[in-house]
């Protein structure tokens, strides 16, 4: 130890010899030196007043001090580095020599870990916490404890009660309970809000809304060309262009519907219910009768009659096209079906071709064209591709009601698909060899929807399901319905997107067979020992036996003549038979002309439509004419059908129209508020009080709570959790209120304006708690203790 004290002398002394004393370093010393004898002159004057008994006398100290402190000032002539501070250095070792003079006494030297607070950024000293609490710091409860470098420690005062599972106190969530915050609610486009473990919300999984980027993401459902996969068809119409707004919201003016069942003729519908376009057994050529409505919406003239005089006595005459049992040499061959069938005869002399099969070669569904290189979709007028010509019928199918539906074109009947834990769940596959030991044989043992003559389907049976317009999955949506758990084979329609076994061996490889992939459409061979989808279907076609090949083809079969239909005699006024062209259904002879026939398709001519003279014409946009009734082609800009009615045209103003924004029947709804729609797309008009859209988006409305949101209080905006000082917030009635304040500053004045103005520390009107005063002449407030 005295060798450290002399290297230090000695280092001391060489580094002051290095250097010339100035006047300043004279004074310092001079004062040094006096501060060290007034601090001697007050302990010497304790000594002596302990020894006798009687009070200390520092008046001789004080005296000294005072004037020869003046007398080094003046001698330095104001080189002193301070000057008139006799009267503060003299407060200053006054405190210090008493503070000493209490330590010898008993109290002990100030220090951290003497229990009482007495060294200068002390908050508190062991138990000695200087008067204050959790509660009086802010928080809600707990035990405030004082740490080993005396410091406050609030690390157990409880702002909440996390972990209980409930949102209380202070705590932005707690488990699962986020109160009544979302992504949404916080300003987020979309995504999912958790709790973290110190229940503080965690928006990690929340996402923004990039509207305009050209890509579909958050709760878009489109972005510029990127539709999500999305189309007309998929969203349920029969066909046309989607679109998207400038919301990125999917805009439907170019999609068409066929809603077969809601009463009004629509789409390509020949009637609805009651509504049968304006036609009547007398406009489709019949002399008289009662026209119907099929459940499909296909005009039925069953109950038309052909003859008021002579119907009904088994010999087809005048003009009846059949009576009875004479059909007058037809059939269904004869009369166009390909698949023979029978033909019958109504109770009003016409042909009853319900027993005709003609089975159409169906449509791939495609309505769209690619260019030769690249991905890019092109117009496809001229491309001679799939989407311009669309040969084929289009998909028509029928939902038998018992958990089957007919295809219209095949007459196969499908199987539906459940998720019901039945032999009919989607969810269920086979080998090749147990669809037909284990699956159709279940199926058939059930006599399911009444049949027991379910089949696997062949390859081409299976691949007809496919719609080559759709991807993920490649199918009608007929097959493709809601689909929740528990659902039964006549509730839903379920589908897989992969693979479905067919029937078909596949000739390449006698281990294999085909199969189709209703993911986009794909037909292809596979192994039959793999575990694949299965799909039950009958009727159809009836099958052939397939001819023993020979090595030296035969000749062809001499074709047998068909009977030409000979033409009816129509009696006139006078009695006279003439000849006049008896014109098909959906013909008609416009131009009055027997030599070109029945030139008019009366089914498809606009200026002809259902009837000779019969113009087509729609307000707002183009007409057409299907299956013999006027129809809304396409509507301009701005404008929709929604009525679903021809001969008002394109009615709806949609650029403006709430209740049809941007397309028909996309009702703008604003929860909390009230809705307007500009340039065909929502928006919020105004919100309700205590309301805010605070995240710009209409698609959830004013859904923000400004009465109770602590990061919109009062409105959009308003953060609470910002002021100053404040380590948590909450929001009541749209004011902010003061929870808790970050460590060391109080809400003393209960005003959440300025947040959490007051630091306990030093302050000597809120010292180590609100509304502790200090007292006394010159009051001061250090480490939150008043001296």
């Amino acid at each position: 130890m005295t060798f450290r004290i002399i290297a230090l002398i000695a280092g001391l002394s060489w580094a002051i010899g290095a250097r010339a004393i100035t006047p300043a370093d004279k004074c310092e010393a001079a004062k040094d030196t006096l501060a060290g004898k007034y601090a001697a002159c007050r302990q010497n004057a304790e000594a002596k007043a302990i020894k006798t008994g009687k009070l200390p006398v520092y008046t001789g100290c004080d005296n000294s001090l005072v004037a020869k402190w003046v007398k080094a000032e003046t001698k330095a002539n104001g080189a002193c580095p301070t000057n008139g501070d006799a009267a503060a250095t003299q407060a200053f070792l006054t405190s210090t020599t008493d503070k000493l003079a209490a330590a010898v006494a008993g109290a002990g030297i100030p220090r951290c870990g003497n229990g009482a607070i007495d060294v200068a950024g002390e908050q508190c000293d062991g138990p000695n916490l200087g008067g204050v609490s959790c509660t009086s710091l802010g928080f809600l409860a707990g035990t405030l404890t004082c740490d080993a470098g005396c410091k406050l420690d609030t690390s157990a005062c409880q702002t909440n009660k996390c972990g209980n599972g409930t949102k209380d106190g202070i705590e932005g969530c707690d488990g699962a309970d986020l109160g009544s915050e979302s992504c949404t609610a916080l300003g987020f486009a979309a995504g999912i809000l958790a709790c973290k473990p110190n229940c503080q919300l965690d928006t990690s999984g929340c996402i923004n809304n990039l509207c305009g980027n050209g890509t579909q993401n958050g709760n878009e459902a489109c972005d510029g060309a990127d539709l999500g996969g999305q189309s007309c068809i998929s969203l349920g119409f029969l066909g046309g262009t989607l679109a998207c707004n400038g919301l990125c919201q999917f805009n439907t003016a170019g999609c068409t519907n066929n809603l077969c069942g809601n009463g009004t003729r629509d789409g390509n519908e020949g009637c609805d219910g009651a509504d049968l376009g304006g036609a009547s057994c007398t406009t489709l050529g019949f002399a008289s009768g009662t026209l119907a409505c099929k459940a499909s919406c296909q005009i039925d003239t069953s109950a038309c009659q052909v003859s008021t005089t002579t119907c009904g006595n088994g010999v087809k005459q005048g003009n009846e096209q059949c009576d009875g049992a004479d059909l007058g040499g037809q059939t269904c061959a004869s009369l166009g079906y390909t698949v023979a069938g029978t033909l019958g005869c109504t109770a009003g002399c016409a042909f009853n071709t319900s027993g005709c099969i003609a089975q159409a070669f169906a449509t791939t569904g495609q309505i769209y064209c690619s260019a030769a290189s690249g991905g890019a979709v092109v117009p496809c007028a001229g491309t001679g591709q799939d989407g311009e010509i669309r040969a084929g019928a289009p998909f028509s199918y029928n939902d038998n009601g018992d958990g089957t539906i007919t295809d219209l074109n095949t007459g196969l009947v499908w199987e539906k698909k459940s998720d019901d834990g039945s032999i009919h769940d989607k969810d269920n596959t086979y080998s090749w060899g147990n669809t037909f030991s284990v699956f159709i044989a279940g199926v058939n043992a059930a006599n399911f929807a009444g049949h027991h003559d379910w089949r696997l389907p062949n390859a081409k049976e299976l691949a007809s399901l496919a719609d080559y317009q759709l991807f993920s999955p490649a199918v009608s949506p007929t097959f493709v319905t809601s689909c929740p758990v528990g659902c039964s084979v006549t509730a839903c329609n379920c589908v897989q997107t992969t693979w479905y076994w067919a029937s078909t061996s596949y000739a390449g490889n006698n281990n294999a067979v085909w199969a189709v992939n209703f993911n986009d459409g794909t037909l292809a061979d596979g192994s039959k020992l793999q575990g694949l989808y299965a799909r039950a279907v009958r009727g159809g076609l009836p099958g052939t036996p397939n001819p023993t090949p020979t090595l030296t083809p035969t000749n062809p079969p001499t074709p047998t003549a068909t009977k030409t239909p000979t033409q009816t005699i129509a009696p006139t006024q006078t009695g006279t038979p003439t000849l006049a062209p008896t014109c098909s259904v959906g013909f008609a002879d416009c131009n009055n002309n027997p030599a070109d026939g029945c030139e008019t398709a009366t089914s498809t001519n606009v200026n002809n439509c259902g009837s000779c003279g019969n113009v087509c014409s729609a307000a707002h946009g183009t007409s057409s004419c299907i299956v013999g009734g006027c129809h809304v082609a396409s509507c301009n800009a701005g404008f929709g059908d929604c009525n679903n009615n021809a001969s008002d045209g394109c009615e709806t103003a949609t650029n403006s129209d709430p209740n049809n924004c941007g397309s028909c029947a996309n009702v703008c709804s604003t929860a909390n508020g009230t809705s307007s729609c500009i340039f065909g797309g929502c928006h919020v008009a105004s919100c309700n009080a205590g309301f805010g859209d605070c995240n710009n988006d209409p698609a959830d409305g004013c859904e923000t709570s400004t009465t109770t949101n602590p990061f919109n209080c009062g409105g959009c905006g308003n953060n609470c959790t910002a002021l100053a000082n404040v380590s948590a917030a909450a929001c009541a009635g749209g004011t902010c209120t003061v929870v808790g304040c970050n460590a060391g500053f109080l809400n003393c004045n209960n005003d959440s304006a300025d947040g959490c103005e007051t630091n306990p520390l030093n302050d000597v009107n809120n010292c180590g708690a609100c509304g502790h005063v200090c007292s006394g002449a010159t009051p001061t407030c250090t480490g939150g203790t008043c001296h």
